[in-house]
C-alpha cells in the first residue's frame, strides 16, 4: 500500500510538472508571436441614404445612389456619417468614396476629426484639391490633377501610422500631406466621421454629384 501511494504521488508530481512546462511554453510562444492589430471596416451605401432638403443642399436617393446638389453658387457640401465610438481610436485609415457621376459639380471624400479633417475633391475635368481644415478654415491646401480622368472613380484618403495623409484616385496618388516623423508620438487624432464632399463649379448653382458608397477600413493599435 505504501509503495502504491508513493507511485501515485510521483505520478501526480510528474503530471503537475508537465502541465506547468506546457503552460509556460504556451505563454512564451504567445509572447513571442507578433501581435495582430484589431481591424475595423465600415460601409455606407443605399441602405443609409436619406432625403435632406434645405437652403444649402438637396440630398436624395436616386437609382441606388445618393444625389447631392449644393444650392449656392460655388458652395461646398459635406455629407457627414458618424463612426461608431469604439472604432475611432485606430491609427491607420483608408476612407474611399465611390463617385458614380457628376454634372457641373466636383465630388470627393472627407475624413474628419473633432476639430477638423481632410478633404479630397475632383471636378469633372480632373482638376481639384486636397485640403486640411480646422473647423471651416483651410490650414493646408494643395492642387491636384488626375490625368485622363472620367467618372466613375474611387477617391481615397489614406492616413499612415505617423499621421501623414495621401490622396488617391483609383489607387494612383495625386496628393499628400507628409508630417515629420515623430517616434514619440503616442496618439493621433480620432477619426470621428466620414463624408461625401460636393462642390459646385465657381459661378454655378445647378450642379450635383452621384455617390455609390463610402467605405472605411482602419487598423493599428488604438
Amino acid at each position: 500500500m505504501r509503495k502504491f501511494r508513493l507511485v501515485c504521488f510521483r505520478k501526480a508530481v510528474f503530471i503537475s510538472l508537465a502541465s506547468f512546462l506546457f503552460t509556460a511554453a504556451a505563454a512564451l510562444a504567445a509572447s513571442d508571436a507578433p501581435e495582430t492589430p484589431a481591424r475595423f471596416s465600415y460601409s455606407i451605401d443605399a441602405r443609409n441614404f436619406t432625403v435632406t432638403r434645405d437652403a444649402v443642399k438637396l440630398e436624395a436617393p436616386q437609382d441606388g445612389m445618393l444625389r447631392v446638389a449644393p444650392r449656392a453658387r460655388g458652395s461646398v457640401v459635406w455629407t457627414h456619417f458618424p463612426l461608431p465610438e469604439e472604432s475611432r481610436g485606430h491609427r491607420e485609415w483608408i476612407v474611399t468614396a465611390s463617385v458614380g457621376a457628376s454634372a457641373g459639380a466636383g465630388g470627393g471624400v472627407g475624413m474628419w476629426y473633432d476639430d477638423g479633417g481632410y478633404v479630397l475633391l475632383l471636378f469633372p475635368d480632373g482638376n481639384g484639391y486636397m485640403r486640411y481644415y480646422d473647423g471651416k478654415s483651410v490650414l493646408w491646401s494643395a492642387e491636384v490633377k488626375a490625368a485622363n480622368f472620367a467618372w466613375p472613380a474611387r477617391l481615397s484618403l489614406v492616413r499612415d501610422v505617423n499621421g501623414s495623409v495621401t490622396g488617391r484616385v483609383d489607387d494612383a496618388i495625386v496628393g499628400a500631406r507628409l508630417l515629420p516623423v515623430d517616434l514619440k508620438r503616442r496618439a493621433l487624432p480620432k477619426v470621428k466621421s466620414l463624408s461625401f464632399v460636393t462642390q459646385n463649379l465657381p459661378g454655378t448653382n445647378s450642379g450635383y454629384a452621384l455617390y455609390e458608397k463610402l467605405d472605411a477600413e482602419a487598423y493599428g493599435a488604438k
